[in-house]
């Protein structure tokens, strides 16, 4: 049995990373992220180097410092990075650059374990192969998983699929983690889906021998277009309920995978551009069954033509977090350091109403610290802290993580 019950799947994002940063040790204990990394175009430019300085660190430098603040060096990490690669489409360096950030991670003294997908090219396969090999941790396979056309069950890949991906690599399944990917769920379907997943748990090669197992998937909606203004919207967390179904109709000869999901993310990655799109003011928020959207409205000053339409900016959050604060499924302010922000907010005791990254990492915090202690009281792993305890404190954010 694994010492972890949880793997969300982030993005490496500030946001995301306060809310690791500030999990207590006895929840942080019970999860493994797996971090997306985002394509170097992302990251913010550099400031001015003084002559004879110090050069800037290299994009896989700076991945390397952002793990290692949110997360440590004294626990495992999965690191995945497809958006890398996808960003560096068509070009060479590929396997180069996967190869700097495992260096970097590896310098860093941080225990990174890498994620394939078993549709890598041969040059990426070799990078990954020899990144395995001087690491010696294994890795994690993520098996994606689509809908079919028009239907709603997850279709399953070939059983050679998944012993040709870790042979290519070396492995045996005993060294891999094993992440079946389901992406997408559809509120209303956790029966289906549950049987669905089961039937492809149950058809893997060597279902008993991977390191780990975990199913991952999510119903969080990818666009909230349409809400009023100033209004909780409630969707159901299908991935939680496909989750306990199976739980609870497992048999003893069958294996039981680890929950994993996006936390409040959809899946795939949208570059937001402020100059074209607008962001309203927003908290999402994790419920035992269901994710909370509180919308406020845009946050920026918009121009009609020549009409300047006026908007409450940030100021907008102290009103949404106190209508979450009266919600009757707000869990409190002692449950954790998410909670304890909104409540702050909600009755003006932050010098400002936060932003859009300090909302993703309160809302992140909470989410993580429900999960985690929600999968240990359904499974009775033990080990961590109850469901509704106080988390107790956290310190402030971190300097790096703070926004």
């Amino acid at each position: 049995m694994t010492d972890f019950v949880y793997i969300p799947i982030l993005k490496l994002k500030l946001g995301e990373r306060g809310a690791l940063f500030q999990l207590p040790p006895a929840d942080k204990a019970k999860l493994r992220p797996l971090l997306e990394v985002l394509p170097e175009s992302l990251k913010k430019k550099p400031g001015k180097v003084k002559p004879g300085g110090p050069p800037p660190p290299t994009h896989a430098e700076l991945v390397a410092q952002q793990v290692a603040d949110a997360w440590g060096t004294e626990t495992p990490i999965f690191i995945d990075c497809a958006y890398q690669i996808a960003g560096l489409e068509g070009s060479t360096t590929a396997p180069t650059a996967i190869t700097d950030i495992f260096d970097a991670m590896r310098s860093a003294k941080i225990q990174a374990i890498p994620v394939f997908t078993g549709h890598e090219a041969p040059s990426l396969t070799t990078a990954l192969r020899a990144i395995i090999a001087t690491d010696g941790r294994g890795a994690c396979l993520r098996a994606h998983h689509q809908l079919p056309k028009g239907g709603t069950l997850h279709a399953p890949l070939a059983t050679g699929f998944y012993t040709r991906s870790i042979a290519a690599l070396g492995l045996k399944a005993a060294q891999t983690h094993l992440l079946v990917d389901m992406g997408i769920f559809l509120p209303g379907m956790a029966g289906p889906h549950a049987a669905s997943v089961r039937g492809i748990i149950n058809a893997l090669p060597s279902v008993s021998s991977w390191r780990t197992l975990a199913v991952a998937g999510t119903a969080f909606p990818k666009s909230f277009a349409g809400l009023a203004n100033y209004s909780i919207n409630t969707y159901e967390r299908t991935e939680w309920l496909v989750w306990d179904t199976l739980r609870r109709n497992t048999k003893p000869s069958e294996r039981m995978p680890l929950f994993s999901d996006y936390a409040i993310n959809h899946p795939g990655y949208l570059e937001f551009d402020p100059v074209k799109m607008q962001l309203n003011g927003h908290i999402r928020y994790t419920t035992p069954t269901q994710f909370l959207y509180a919308k406020g409205q845009n946050l920026t000053t918009r121009r009609r033509k020549t009409v300047i339409i006026s908007t409450p900016g940030a100021v907008q959050f102290r009103g949404i977090a106190a209508s979450l604060v009266a919600h009757p499924d707000f869990s409190g302010p002692s449950f954790s350091a998410g909670d304890q922000y909104i409540d702050d907010v909600a009755n003006s005791r932050t010098a400002t109403p936060g932003s859009p990254t300090t909302w993703r990492r309160a809302g992140t915090n909470h989410h993580l610290t429900l999960a985690v202690r929600q999968v240990i009281a359904a499974s009775g792993s033990g080990g961590g802290a109850s469901l509704f305890a106080p988390s107790g404190p956290t310190g402030p954010v971190s300097p790096a993580l703070a926004s």
